[in-house]
């Protein structure tokens, strides 16, 4: 899902010390949209939905969140080559 700058909240509810926001691109509501979900108290991102063209869900849960951690910056680094040779034949 790609938003540009005509991203816009499609629905804001809370419920169960839950907030879910809900982006859709106003352009093109029918690509998709993307569910943020937040814990209340602390406010924190807690979840994301990810909805496709398709209407099939991805859905990611954070547990055990650790803040304030040193993370190896080589973690965040994409090797196209390195994906190619980890192919299943």
């Amino acid at each position: 899902i790609a938003f540009g700058d005509s991203a816009v909240v499609s629905s804001l509810n809370s419920e169960g010390g839950l907030i879910w926001l809900t982006l859709r691109d106003a352009d093109r509501p029918e690509e998709g949209a993307l569910t943020l979900v937040f814990s209340q108290s602390p406010l924190r991102l807690r979840q994301w939905l990810v909805t496709d063209a398709q209407r099939l869900t991805t859905e990611i849960t954070l547990y055990n969140i650790e803040t304030n951690i040193t993370l190896d910056p080589h973690l965040f680094v994409y090797d196209e080559r390195e994906r190619r040779n980890n192919r299943l034949p």
